[in-house]
C-alpha cells in the first residue's frame, strides 16, 4: 500500500491538494465568487481521480469514468434525496446545484494522460498526504454553519440605496421590492461559527443583530473579518424611522407585518389567499413573544407555541379544539443549571473512585500486588486508551445535552486520549502496581469519568 501511495508524492498532485484545502477553508469564506467555486471542482477532481487511480492501478479507466458519472449526478438535483438522507442520518453535507460546474470535467483527460516523471517526485512519506486527501474529500462538502428560523422572519429597509438580491446558500432569503421599501424574508442566515448548542437562546442572539448580519452578507458576501458594528451606519441610512404596517401578498399566502424601524414588532398574522387565518403571533423587537397559534383549513387550532424572552418554553398539540399533548423545553438558563448538576455527579464519582483506589493501596501488602509482565503492561498501555474512550462515549450518551464530537473531530480526540492516558497506564502498571483485581476497572472508569468531566466543563464554558 505504501509503495502504491508513493506515486501521489509529486508536485502537481500536492499543489492541487494544497489549493483545494486552502480554497475550502479560507478562500471560499473570504472571497466567495465564481473562481473559488470552480477551484474546488477542478482541483478536487484531479486529486480524487489521481488518488484512486494510485490505489487501483488496474482499474484506471473505470475510476475516471465513475468519477465523471458520480460528479455529474452529484452536481444535479437527482442527488438531493441521498444528501438529505446522509445529512439526517450520519453527518450534514451540502452542495450547490450549478450546471456550469460540469466544465470541471475537462480536467479529467489531463489527469488521465498525465504521468509524473521521477524528476518531479518528492521523497517523503506518502501516508500523511493520503490521509489529508481523504480528509479533503469529506471537508469539501461540509456546509457553512447557519441559523434556521422556523417562525416567519422579515427585515424592512429603504430601497434605492443598496441593491438587494435573493440568496439560497448558505444564507437563504427572498427580496420583495415595494415602491420605496424592501422587505426581506429570511429563512436561514450564515453564522460565523457552529453553535455550541443549537437552541432558542442562540437563535435569539442571532436575531438581536439580524439586520446587520444581512447587510454583511449583501455587501461583503462570505467575509467574516469585519465586525457587525461596522454596518450600523449603513443600517441607519436604510432604516424607516416610523412604524410601518405592510400587507405582503405572496403566491399562496398573505402576511400582515408590523415593523418598528427595521424589525418586526407587534402582531403578526398569516392568511391563505382565500382569507383563512393560518398563523397568528406577536413579535417584540424582532423576536417571537407570548403565544403563537397555528390553525388548520377548518380554522381549528392545530398547535400553540409559548415563548419567554424569545425562547420556546412549551408547545401544545390540539385536535378538534381538545389538547392532546404538551411538550416543555429547557431554556438556556435551565440547561446551564442542569449541566452544573451533571458535573457535580461526575465529580462525586471521580472522588469515590480515587478514595477506593487509595484505600486499596494503603490496605494492600507486598504479597497482594498483582504482577504484570512486560508484554502485558505494554500491550495494556497501548490498547486500554481505546477502551477508555469507548466507556467515556457510552457514559456521555446518557447525559442530557452532552458534549458531542463532530465526525471529523473524533479522530483528534482519540489521539489526545492516547497521548494523555498511555503514560498514565505505564505509571499504573510499573510504578503504582495493581493492588486489587478490580483496580484496573476502577482506573478505566476513573480516566473515563475524568475525560467526560473535562468535556462537559468545556461544553459548559462555551454555553455560559
Amino acid at each position: 500500500m505504501k509503495r502504491k501511495l508513493e506515486s501521489i508524492i509529486n508536485i502537481p498532485f500536492l499543489a492541487c491538494l494544497a489549493i483545494l484545502l486552502l480554497n475550502d477553508f479560507y478562500l471560499k469564506i473570504e472571497y466567495h465568487n465564481w473562481l473559488t467555486g470552480k477551484l474546488s471542482d477542478f482541483c478536487g477532481l484531479f486529486v480524487f481521480a489521481s488518488f484512486w487511480t494510485v490505489l487501483l492501478p488496474n482499474k484506471k479507466q473505470m475510476v475516471y469514468f465513475s468519477t465523471a458519472l458520480v460528479f455529474t449526478i452529484w452536481k444535479s438535483p437527482y442527488s438531493q434525496p441521498f444528501i438529505d438522507f446522509f445529512s439526517e442520518s450520519i453527518y450534514p453535507i451540502h452542495r450547490v446545484v450549478d450546471i456550469t460546474d460540469i466544465m470541471a470535467l475537462t480536467i479529467l483527460p489531463i489527469a488521465f494522460y498525465y504521468n509524473p516523471g521521477p524528476n518531479i517526485r518528492i521523497k517523503i512519506s506518502p501516508i500523511p498526504f493520503a490521509l489529508l486527501s481523504v480528509f479533503s474529500f469529506c471537508a469539501t462538502s461540509v456546509p457553512q454553519p447557519t441559523q434556521v428560523f422556523e417562525q416567519p422572519q422579515y427585515v424592512l429597509f429603504k430601497s434605492g440605496i443598496t441593491a438587494f438580491e435573493d440568496s439560497d446558500y448558505p444564507s437563504e432569503y427572498k427580496v420583495h421590492n415595494l415602491d420605496t421599501l424592501v422587505v426581506i424574508d429570511i429563512k436561514r442566515i450564515r453564522i460565523d461559527e457552529r453553535a455550541s448548542i443549537d437552541d432558542e437562546f442562540h437563535k435569539v442572539q442571532i436575531l438581536k443583530d439580524i439586520e446587520l448580519r444581512l447587510l454583511r452578507e449583501l455587501t461583503d458576501g462570505y467575509r467574516t473579518q469585519r465586525k457587525l458594528i461596522e454596518y450600523e451606519d449603513l443600517r441607519d441610512s436604510l432604516t424607516e424611522s416610523r412604524a410601518t404596517l405592510i400587507t405582503l401578498k405572496l403566491d399562496t399566502i398573505i402576511d400582515e407585518l408590523n415593523f418598528k424601524k427595521t424589525r418586526l414588532d407587534g402582531n403578526f398574522k398569516r392568511y391563505t389567499t382565500d382569507n383563512r387565518l393560518t398563523i397568528e403571533g406577536k413579535y417584540k423587537n424582532g423576536v417571537e413573544d407570548s403565544i403563537w397559534t397555528f390553525y388548520n383549513r377548518q380554522n381549528e387550532i392545530l398547535s400553540r407555541k409559548y415563548f419567554e424572552n424569545g425562547e420556546l418554553i412549551k408547545t401544545e398539540i390540539f385536535e378538534k379544539t381538545k389538547r392532546l399533548s404538551q411538550l416543555k423545553f429547557n431554556t438556556r438558563a435551565e440547561t446551564v443549571r442542569n449541566k452544573y448538576f451533571h458535573l457535580a455527579i461526575i465529580l462525586v464519582l471521580i472522588i469515590s473512585l480515587l478514595i477506593k483506589l487509595y484505600l486499596n493501596f494503603r490496605r494492600s501488602e507486598a504479597e497482594d500486588i498483582i504482577r504484570v509482565s512486560n508484554f502485558s503492561g505494554i500491550a495494556g498501555s497501548l490498547t486500554l486508551p481505546l477502551g477508555i474512550l469507548m466507556v467515556a462515549k457510552v457514559f456521555s450518551s446518557v447525559i442530557p445535552n452532552s458534549y458531542s464530537t463532530f465526525f471529523l473531530g473524533i479522530f483528534g480526540e482519540a489521539i489526545l486520549v492516547y497521548v494523555v492516558t498511555t503514560p498514565i497506564f505505564f505509571i499504573i502498571f510499573y510504578l503504582l502496581k495493581l493492588r486489587n483485581r478490580l483496580d484496573l476497572i476502577y482506573y478505566i472508569l476513573l480516566l473515563s469519568f475524568a475525560i467526560v468531566f473535562t468535556e462537559e466543563w468545556i461544553y459548559l464554558k462555551s454555553i455560559l
